[in-house]
């Protein structure tokens, strides 16, 4: 099974009592939709992919408008099903923007990004990155 939620960085709550969610098991797979939390601005990576890991799943994820585009470019990546991706932890891995998927059976493309309203170089490289931004490539 594959299930699309929308960002999970502000608590897994709803997620950990939703019906769907109790019925997945280990080869299922959930997509984030951005802000995952795993990117948190100046958070320890490691820590924040290990919170997710108490879902039943597999977690994918699409970077979002809150996340922290130098630590995404710190992150290796490496090919899966198709596309490139960035395993963060065992079981988590972001989706790479541009790249195409073949998961259980699905055809996948991975967008992602965001832009920021209300943005000023103030908060450049602090609360937004230019990287965030949806691009031609």
């Amino acid at each position: 099974m594959i299930a699309v939620t929308g960002p999970t960085r502000n608590g897994l709550g709803r997620l950990l009592n939703d019906p769907v969610m109790r019925s997945m098991g280990p080869d299922d797979y959930l997509i984030v939709l951005g802000d995952s939390g795993v990117f948190e601005p100046r958070t320890a990576v490691g820590d924040n992919a290990r919170r997710l890991k108490v879902l039943p799943c597999r977690i994918l994820f699409i970077e979002g408008g809150t996340d922290d585009y130098d630590a995404i470019a710190d992150q290796p990546r490496t090919p899966w099903n198709g596309g490139a991706v960035n395993a963060v932890a065992r079981g988590v891995a972001r989706l790479c923007r541009g790249s195409v998927f073949d998961i259980g059976g699905r055809v996948i493309l991975a967008f992602g990004g965001a832009t920021t309203p209300g943005r000023d170089d103030l908060g450049k490289y602090h609360t937004w990155w230019p990287e965030q931004d949806p691009g031609e490539a």
